[in-house]
């Protein structure tokens, strides 16, 4: 069954029931060069093709709060995008995350249009749809989604999640509900456990500029549990530390390296940073719960300093409707060779949208995608939007500012999520107790390497040095 969302400003409310798939003829597109600038596709159901299963309006629905300001502006859109293409927006679950990509591959393998855009969708499937020609490439699409600009869609490194020899397919944007730093990576904290340990709230050490290495590793090693064996100075799996603790030191596994682009996971400033997260937690195991970003349940009851955190977590889940405590947020402290207030953050995927590579109107597509993550000027665009973390998400304006600029030099983790080089951080955590930071590092230079032969300097070459690296 197809779930359709009737967005109706007046009434605001969503309307469940069924539809079907349908592309719109080329001939239709005639209307974008006409006098008027009007298209009007007669009402068809456009949809929205994702993959939240079990929500009746997975577009916006446990995303942002409802009954808010930024709820009805993002009503108010949908509502306007409506009207302005004479279209009725769609949202259809084609099954859950484990059954999408099987589902999704066969539509497209029999020719059928399974959708006008792919919505919210992982890049673990948007990298394979595109790589296997599924997706319509956006470079073809240019004039109608302006993917890059930054203002909507974050910097080129968020690209690289789901591109193609220098081609992107998928855009996460930066200002729309739900896809802020998506999958990323923030360190969260209990300001009244901080207090308790005797230090001053970690935002001064922000705004001080002195949030580095040094002040984070005293915290940890003078952390006084005071009897309470469940009491924690840090939680976090071994394998984010580590490749936040790289990206923290300037280290970039990939990089142009006296003008050829290789590898730098085995430079001075890596081994420096794996050793500094092996003394960490080596020395330190009493007062470190191993736990990934996606298991916050020690810290949301009270129980832990600080914790590796995965962003949705902050908006949509534990934090948000499961925690006990206060809590605020910083970024990973600043090591020695990284440059300070470039913070180090890691896409460990991308929440993405895409256009199917049959669509018949992929330029209406593209339309409807760049007209939809417009900043809500009426809303206040980015102030905006600031205000409802202000008021809704965080308990501090500092945490707002933080989580909103976090991002600004994120890229995209190649090494989490294809399965080539996925290792890599696998084989530290599974060797950091054992080895030396040189013997892991060198152990996985040779297949970084074909990695980046094969893989990424195709979209190096074509795409992300031009808009990263040159002058």
């Amino acid at each position: 069954m197809k779930k359709i969302i009737a967005i109706l400003l007046i009434l605001t409310f969503t309307m469940i029931t069924f539809s079907s798939c349908g592309g719109v003829p080329v001939e239709l597109l005639d209307f974008i060069g006409s006098d008027d600038g009007v298209i009007d596709l007669g009402g068809k159901d456009f949809i929205f093709l994702g993959d939240n299963e079990g929500d009746e309006n997975s577009i916006i629905d446990g995303q942002i709060q409802a009954n808010t300001t930024l709820y009805d502006a993002v009503l108010k859109r949908f509502d306007e995008i409506n009207k302005r293409y004479g279209i009725n927006i769609v949202y259809d679950c084609l099954g859950n995350s484990d059954t999408y990509e099987e589902r999704f591959t066969a539509l497209m393998m029999t020719g059928d249009c399974p959708g006008d855009i792919i919505y919210g969708v992982g890049n673990s499937k948007l990298q394979p749809f595109a790589e296997a020609g599924y997706l319509y490439p956006l470079t073809a699409v240019k004039e109608f989604l302006d993917y890059e600009n930054s203002a909507k869609f974050g910097t080129a490194g968020i690209l690289e999640g789901a591109m193609v020899n220098g081609v992107p397919y998928a855009v996460q944007p930066v200002m729309w509900p739900g896809f802020q730093n998506n999958f990323s990576f923030v360190l969260v904290y209990n300001p009244e456990i901080v207090l308790s340990q005797g230090y001053t709230d970690l935002h001064e050490y922000y705004e001080n500029e002195t949030w580095t290495w040094d002040v984070y590793q005293s915290m940890i090693e003078n952390f006084d549990k005071g009897g309470d064996e469940d009491l924690y100075a840090l939680s976090g799996m071994e394998r984010d530390f580590a490749d936040l603790a790289l990206r923290s030191n300037g280290v970039k596994y990939v990089d142009y390296i006296d003008g050829t682009l290789k590898s730098d996971i085995t430079s001075a400033k890596a081994v420096t940073a794996l050793q500094w997260m092996q003394n960490i937690y080596n020395n330190n195991t009493e007062k470190i719960e191993i736990l990934d970003g996606w298991t916050l349940t020690s810290f949301t009851e009270g129980r832990v300093m600080t914790s590796i955190a995965v962003t949705p977590q902050l908006t949509v889940s534990e934090l948000q409707f499961e925690s006990n405590i206060q809590f605020s947020i910083m970024p990973f402290p600043c090591g020695p060779d990284g440059v300070y207030g470039e913070w180090a953050q890691s896409a460990a995927a991308i929440r993405g949208i895409a256009i199917p590579a049959n669509s018949e109107s992929p330029e209406i597509s593209a339309r409807v995608i760049n007209d939809l993550c417009e900043p809500f000027e009426d809303f206040g665009g980015d102030e905006g939007l600031a205000e409802y973390f202000n008021e809704y998400v965080f308990f501090n304006e500092l945490d707002t500012e933080i989580f909103l600029t976090i991002g600004d030099h994120i890229r995209y983790s190649y090494f989490r999520s294809d399965p080539g080089v996925s290792t890599l951080l696998y084989k530290i955590e599974a060797a950091y107790k054992s080895s030396s930071a040189v013997e892991i590092l060198e152990s996985i230079e040779p297949k970084l390497e074909t990695f980046i032969e094969e893989t990424v300097k195709p979209n190096y070459v074509n795409y992300i040095h031009d808009h990263l690296y040159a002058e």
